[in-house]
């Protein structure tokens, strides 16, 4: 091998003539172009796949947003007919019961006073919400992480246990229609009083479950819907930044009147929950490459490194023997010789050919 490359010294001239040749030859030039346009397809098919997957980023996040959005509205709803005046009435007239019992003892008013309050009887069934849906199509579909995660988990969980908060509340009503109970057992047992030495608060901490699980469903699933259109916007200006137009725009809900009914509740009830899960900055889903265009490039520059550092190495020699710094057969002066101040001089002079 040593004396092949010393021989291949010896004939350094008509080596470069060869290497010249070669870079010039239909067969070097066949295989770049080969290796130019096998790269190109590639930068192109894996730039209208990225686009792809941007888009069905974003359609899959509208697709999130109006979902959650259709829940909430489906809660707020439900609290503006039913649960926030049935709380409110239920209250009202436990405030009511507890002065007259006040006014008893204290003599303001006999004791055979009728007390007047209206049982609210009404059943009530939670609506068909898609929550099912609404999990598949962040978890399977949107490239997301951190809190809206755990905000979808915890609006499946909040619907099912209103759900379950509603059936227990019917099934109380089903049970006081089918018994006949004195009006003061019913009272008490009403609106959770004392009877007997016993307390049933059963019926009174079913509403109150069913405002707070209603009021949590409503925040949870508001919060969704801000995270997800802040997530659709960066997936937007990661499209834009790279094509410009040609991206759907995110669905942007709006709770305004909801906001001016006042029937949004406040962070400030959800303080512990927000502090516990921070928002985090929302990464834009990542450009995959393929390891083939990787091998690709390794490939051609290792190439390149390899022909630079033959083509260096010859001419440093081959001006070294024409500037009589080393003699032909003289190896040793050879392979340790420095005829020009840089190697980037004997690459330049190499292929341009001009001392």
């Amino acid at each position: 091998m040593i004396s092949w490359f010393y021989t291949m010294l010896d004939q350094s001239a008509a080596m470069m003539e060869v290497i010249k040749d070669f870079f010039n030859s239909t067969f070097f030039t066949s295989i770049a172009g080969a290796f130019a346009g096998a790269y190109g397809a590639q930068v192109i098919a894996e730039r209208v796949k990225y686009r792809a997957e941007l888009i069905n980023q974003i359609r899959s996040v509208n697709t999130a947003i109006m979902i959650s959005f259709g829940i909430c509205n489906s809660l707020i709803s439900l609290k503006k007919q039913h649960v926030k005046v049935m709380r409110d009435t239920f209250n009202t007239q436990k405030i009511e019961i507890l002065e007259h019992y006040q006014n008893v003892r204290s003599g303001k008013i006999p004791p055979d006073t009728e007390l007047q309050y209206n049982a609210d009887y009404q059943t009530l069934s939670l609506p068909n919400l898609p929550v099912n849906i609404l999990q598949s199509t962040i978890l399977e579909k949107v490239s997301i992480n951190g809190r809206p995660i755990s905000l979808v988990s915890v609006l499946a969980q909040t619907i099912n246990d209103l759900g379950l908060s509603l059936e227990f509340r019917n099934k109380i009503i089903e049970h006081r229609k089918a018994n006949e109970l004195s009006h003061s057992e019913q009272v008490a047992v009403y609106f959770g009083f004392p009877f007997n030495g016993k307390i049933n608060a059963e019926y009174s901490t079913s509403i109150e479950a069913i405002y707070n699980q209603t009021e949590d469903g409503i925040w949870f699933s508001r919060k969704l819907c801000q995270d997800l259109e802040d997530y659709g916007n960066t997936v937007l200006r990661k499209f834009e930044k790279n094509f410009r137009d040609g991206a759907p725009r995110v669905n942007s809900p709006d709770f305004s009147k909801a906001d001016k009914l006042n029937l949004m509740p406040s962070d400030q009830n959800y303080e512990d929950w927000i502090s516990s899960h921070q928002k985090v900055d929302l990464k834009n889903p990542e450009k995959k490459r393929s390891m083939g265009r990787y091998i690709l490039m390794i490939i051609l520059v290792s190439i390149s490194l390899f022909l630079i550092g033959v083509i260096v190495r010859i001419e440093n020699q081959n001006y070294a023997m024409t500037t009589a710094l080393c003699r032909p057969n003289d190896y040793e002066c050879l392979s340790t010789v420095r005829s020009r101040t840089s190697w980037v001089w004997h690459f330049y002079y190499a292929i341009l050919d001009s001392r």
